[in-house]
């Protein structure tokens, strides 16, 4: 009908402008957009004035270096996603005005947090993926963004993005596994921001915290292992650090690892991953991991160290020894 053709044409209408809101913002490169987003955390108070740049993780090129269609069509990738962010906001706004309609929001926690780390693959260039996707959809600028693309914005705009922290998806430096979180609704206050490390261990007994339930120790006859989280609620509330200064953190992600005990980090995410390769970071003071400080406190690397095999043996994680990787010649 005539409503159904004017009311889908309204949508393309906004789907386009949509695509071009931020159309010239990037257009000065992923280097400037890090030293930017660096230079307004430190404004912020978010990160100390002494942290520096964090390197790039793999070869990323100049951006002076790139031709001006490589930059445009590269510029255009951080339009799409940062569009697509701004797209997703509104949609949020919309939730939070219909759960006020409703007369719930006052009975509504709302927790927001995105995946650990920017994801850094491009896809369409992929060495394996990239071949069935090029020959089923079309990046070419005019192009992207649209149902028929498939745009990915790839390492260089990822790390930007994760400033101050090094790396990306998939390593276990800060860049791959920390993220922000935003925390609204019942029994929260407005406008503070808090920066006590959590888990995500945390979110199922905060969730069970605030509706009342009440964990049961025994299901089916059988004993239930006890939740290792902790609610944030009186967190939050106090500006209170959630979990104290002995409490360890621990991950193994396809080799790379990282044990966290309180501002003290032992992390290894260079190949081959074997116990040569472990790093030891302060990351209160040195959230970027620049200064490796294994050399300076030999008795803390080793009580970390020492930390971290017990932990591989609890949970049965297997790791490479030197001897292995000499005899393989890794």
């Amino acid at each position: 009908s005539e409503i159904e053709q004017r009311t889908s044409s309204r949508k393309m209408e906004l789907y386009a402008a949509m695509l071009d809101r931020c159309k010239g913002r990037y257009d000065e490169g992923y280097e400037v957009l890090k030293s930017n987003r660096l230079n307004g955390l430190k404004k912020l108070g978010f990160v100390p004035d002494s942290v520096a740049l964090p390197p790039y993780f793999v070869d990323v090129p100049a951006w002076d270096s790139l031709s001006e269609i490589e930059q445009r069509t590269s510029s255009r990738k951080m339009e799409l996603y940062a569009a697509m962010l701004e797209n997703l906001d509104y949609h949020i706004g919309r939730l939070r005005d219909s759960l006020e309609t409703m007369q719930l929001w006052e009975n509504t926690l709302v927790f927001f947090l995105s995946d650990n780390g920017a994801a850094h693959r491009d896809f369409y260039t992929h060495p394996t993926r990239g071949q069935f996707i090029r020959a089923r959809y079309d990046n070419s600028y005019e192009n992207m963004g649209k149902p028929t693309s498939f745009v990915s914005y790839g390492p260089a705009w990822a790390q930007s993005c994760m400033v101050p922290y090094k790396h990306h998806k998939t390593s276990t430096a800060e860049g791959g596994i920390i993220v922000s979180a935003i925390l609204s609704g019942t029994n929260v206050s407005r406008g503070n921001t808090y920066q006590h490390y959590t888990s995500i261990m945390d979110l199922a007994p905060t969730f069970l915290d605030v509706a009342g339930v009440q964990v049961d120790s025994i299901y089916e006859a059988r004993q239930v292992q006890p939740m290792r989280g902790k609610s944030m609620m009186k967190s939050i509330s106090r500006d209170q650090s959630l979990h104290g200064p002995d409490k360890a953190f621990a991950l193994e992600f396809n080799g790379s690892i990282y044990y966290q005990r309180g501002e003290w980090k032992l992390v290894n995410y260079r190949k081959p991953y074997r116990e040569s390769g472990f790093e030891l970071y302060q990351i209160r003071d040195d959230p970027a991991e620049q200064t490796d400080l294994r050399q300076q406190y030999p008795v803390r690397f080793q009580e970390m160290m020492m930390a971290w095999k017990a932990y591989q043996k609890q949970n049965g994680i297997m790791m490479q020894d030197d001897a292995d990787a000499a005899r393989f010649n890794y």
